[in-house]
């Protein structure tokens, strides 16, 4: 995902970046340049009036799946070009998110994820894209369910995120995801410290899973608490994030005991506080932390 002027290049290029890392998708595109000899809406016109879909293949190779993606991109752009009589799809920003989502949601290729990042990079709307590094970090600081799927996450945080900060709170994850090896998956980041260094997670010291992972001597950065019977209970009230966990935990003497409470709190003024409570073995523990989420590099700014 990205920042991009034309809704077209949003689109094409995202479909182009799924499932492959950032340096594929860019050689991929440079390549689709020199062979169609074409830059921004030009290639993608170039690439709906070529009949030779194994030319396009070929050239997109570098990003994988290179056929699938060939003709997805291909079918979109032919499609758009016969019902609009051009390959621009400008006429999305006249339409509401649900109908964006309707009308794009018809074509292969274009999934929640991808449709969310066109919503917010291409269109400027209020939000927030869920991928493999969003959902796993909110899984590890509580946000969502341990069991969450990418869909169930991607409705809740969007219901409980403010506005005003998805799109910084959504590039910052990415970002920390990709540079972090205690939330990098299975613990190797694409972007690590130059000097092979790993760098101290801001994010740590305000995660309940990581805090129970550490305080039980099994903290390997890239493992993930999964405790059977979890449930979310979600209350909204005056634009505030109030997230409650139940959780049942493994006991080898009494069989279960629970995790009474996991609250997150998202304040206007955009403080985060968490407070967890552990049952086990008649041994409560509690824990409470603060952080104005500015600390992390979240910033209030107009876009």
């Amino acid at each position: 995902c990205g920042m991009r002027d034309s809704v077209t290049d949003a689109i094409v290029s995202t479909m182009l970046s799924q499932n492959t890392t950032d340096a594929n998708s860019k050689a991929a595109y440079a390549s689709l340049k020199k062979t169609l000899k074409g830059n921004g809406d030009d290639i993608w016109a170039a690439v709906e009036a070529c009949d030779n879909i194994e030319k396009i293949e070929n050239a997109i190779r570098v990003a994988g799946l290179a056929k699938t993606r060939s003709e997805r991109i291909h079918s979109l752009l032919r499609t758009v070009k016969e019902e609009r009589g051009s390959i621009s799809m400008e006429y999305l920003r006249d339409m509401t998110d649900e109908e964006i989502k309707a009308e794009l949601g018809r074509f292969k290729g274009l999934g929640p994820k991808t449709i969310s990042c066109v919503l917010l990079f291409a269109l400027g709307r209020p939000e927030f894209p869920v991928d493999t590094h969003v959902l796993r970090i909110t899984q590890k600081m509580g946000w969502v369910s341990s069991d969450a799927t990418r869909e169930s996450a991607y409705e809740h945080l969007n219901r409980m995120v403010p506005a005003e900060v998805k799109l910084d709170l959504h590039c910052l994850l990415v970002t920390h995801g990709k540079q972090c090896h205690r939330c990098a998956a299975n613990g190797r980041p694409q972007f690590p410290p130059k000097d092979g260094s790993k760098i101290n997670c801001p994010l740590f010291d305000y995660s309940p899973s990581l805090k129970m992972m550490a305080s039980s001597g099994d903290d390997k950065e890239n493992a993930n608490i999964k405790l059977p019977g979890s449930s979310v209970m979600v209350k909204n009230e005056y634009g505030r994030l109030d997230v409650r966990i139940k959780q049942n935990i493994k006991s080898e003497k009494q069989g279960l005991g629970s995790t009474d409470a996991a609250n997150i709190k998202i304040e206007p003024d955009l403080v985060l506080s968490t407070k967890i409570h552990i049952k086990e073995e008649e041994i409560i523990k509690s824990e409470t932390f603060s952080v104005p989420l500015t600390s992390v590099n979240i910033k209030k700014e107009e876009h």
